[in-house]
């Protein structure tokens, strides 16, 4: 199914050139369906993944820029162009060392890489301008407003949609969107401007679906960016009132005992980390797991001053049959505990695939857009950007989502649209 959605897009495109079309085929493929479907589809007898089929439509829209010599960028983002020209390049360097250190393959190198091909997707935005931007989010607003109705309801009717678990509360499997921390973010800077029935509805219900999920790391992350959003707002009434909002709201679950216990627990997981041995203390909880996770991998980079330098192995987990580490998660599909990576924690990612050089650049690229967005944040999209981007660093030690190129398709949005917003002010 995605690889017929993919081809229909392509000729559509070619035909009517329409980028707003091109937004909503790439949220749909990576997000699997809005969370509705699973990751990869059959089609005569072979598996394609959703995020395959992105890349492939993001190299051919790329190469037709390329051929067709569209400007690919402005002169403003050279920094962020450069980053990412810099990180293929130590890519590439890392998998030409591990194809003659570490014995991994060509084909393996490919199979585990090619989803950082996703970073080109900033060049092929050069069609979009402010309409087709509107709609996007207009669209983006619709469903993620329907999906999180949906997504609540799991908890008072006792049915399940799509096939991804985030927590168990009280027995009940719930599910948290892919996209909504952003646009709840993106509207919640909206509703300082326009107090409108629809744009407060959408925040109590999305702020009431991050609260049920139980998860900690989710829950601190968007209440830090939150209110470092509304302190750039700079308002003294606005950031009284998302205080109480913030309170008012989280007073119902304080008084559940399981809610409480979750928060309690890893305050004090945290606080024992000042004591901590990760052989042993790993059990405890999931901010010890965490911990653990990436210290015995740090410490098994530190072993070589090759592997500290420039990661382990590009080899995909699913071909990896070492037993290197004790600390991880089980994978029942696999029938085995996972070695190399992690969705638990980007770090662990960072330091065994791509040592400190691999990391230290990707990081330039992160805080250089960071930094963009920061530098322009006189422009609202910027803004929305930078939040963003400091919530996904926030839930970097909870989650993958900084390690996964995937995550850069909000932010290179912002970027091109910053940049049309910066034109259209020197008009």
């Amino acid at each position: 199914m995605n690889l017929i959605v993919g081809i229909l897009f392509l000729v559509y495109y070619f035909i009517k050139k329409n980028d707003f079309l091109y937004l909503v085929t790439v949220s749909i493929l990576i997000t699997n369906f809005y969370n509705l479907l699973e990751s990869n589809s059959e089609l005569f007898g072979f598996s394609i993944r959703n995020t395959d089929v992105v890349l492939l439509i993001v190299v051919i829209i790329f190469l037709k820029n390329l051929a067709g010599k569209k400007k690919l960028f402005n002169n403003e983002i050279k920094g962020i162009v450069y980053s990412i020209v810099v990180f293929f390049l130590v890519f590439f360097i890392i998998g030409i060392i591990n194809v003659n250190v570490e014995g991994d393959t060509l084909t393996q190198i490919f199979r585990f890489g090619r989803k950082y091909v996703f970073l080109l997707f900033l060049f092929t935005l050069g069609n979009l301008n402010i309409k087709e931007y509107k709609k996007f989010w207009y669209f983006l607003y619709i469903v993620t407003f329907i999906y999180t109705v949906m997504f609540i309801g799991q908890y008072f009717f006792n049915y399940e949609i799509g096939f991804y678990a985030y927590r168990h509360f009280y027995g009940n499997e719930v599910r948290t969107s892919n996209w909504l921390p952003f646009v709840f973010i993106y509207y919640f800077y909206l509703i300082n401007k326009r107090y409108e029935f629809n744009y407060i509805a959408f925040i109590i219900i999305s702020s009431f679906s991050f609260l049920i999920t139980l998860a900690r790391g989710l829950i601190s992350s968007i209440i830090v960016s939150t209110l470092l959003s509304v302190y750039l707002k700079n308002k003294t009434k606005l950031i009284m009132a998302s205080i109480i909002f913030l309170v008012l709201l989280s007073l119902p679950l304080s008084q559940v005992s399981l809610f409480s216990e979750r928060f309690d627990k890893g305050i004090n997981e945290l606080a024992d980390l000042t004591n901590f041995n990760y052989e042993t203390d790993y059990k405890i909880g999931n901010v010890s797991f965490r911990a653990a996770h990436f210290i015995e991998r740090f410490l098994f980079v530190l072993e070589k001053p090759k592997r500290l330098l420039f990661g382990f192995t590009y080899t995909p987990e699913i071909d990896f049959n070492q037993k290197l580490f004790v600390i991880g998660t089980y994978n029942k599909k696999w029938d085995k505990m996972v070695q190399l990576d992690s969705p638990d924690i980007s770090w662990s990612n960072f330091i065994i695939r791509f040592g400190l050089i691999g990391t230290i650049i990707y990081l330039f690229l992160f805080f250089g857009v960071l930094k963009y967005f920061y530098n322009n944040r006189n422009i609202l999209d910027a803004k929305v950007g930078f939040i963003y981007l400091i919530f996904v660093f926030l839930l970097s030690f909870s989650s993958s989502l900084l390690s996964d190129p995937f995550m850069w398709f909000f932010p290179f949005i912002l970027v091109r649209v910053t940049e049309l917003k910066k034109v259209s002010l020197v008009k």
